[in-house]
């Protein structure tokens, strides 16, 4: 269920970028999101497969990957102050 929602998620979000619609906020929580939400997918993974998950399985090599998106761009708290800030703009 994630899965899909990050991607629809990613697919709106793309098709703003594409036509000059995209806000920062959008950006902002569809890198918090997404990098969570992928986290937790691959640690539901490596739960299923216990020991095996962590011998070099494919799922291991995602989960190494993904430890990177929490970071890079800026961390969830970060993400969520700029999405913050952006939308109580509008209400001042």
């Amino acid at each position: 269920m994630r899965i899909y929602s990050m991607r629809d998620m990613l697919l709106h979000f793309a098709w703003n970028k594409d036509n000059d619609m995209l806000k920062r906020e959008e950006a902002s929580i569809a890198k918090q999101y997404c990098s969570e939400a992928a986290n937790e997918v691959v640690d539901h993974a490596m739960q299923v497969m216990a020991g095996i998950g962590f011998c070099g399985s494919r799922v291991s090599r995602i989960y190494r990957d993904l430890r990177i998106t929490r970071i890079s761009g800026g961390t969830g708290e970060i993400q969520t102050v700029i999405a913050s800030k952006q939308i109580l703009r509008k209400y001042k």
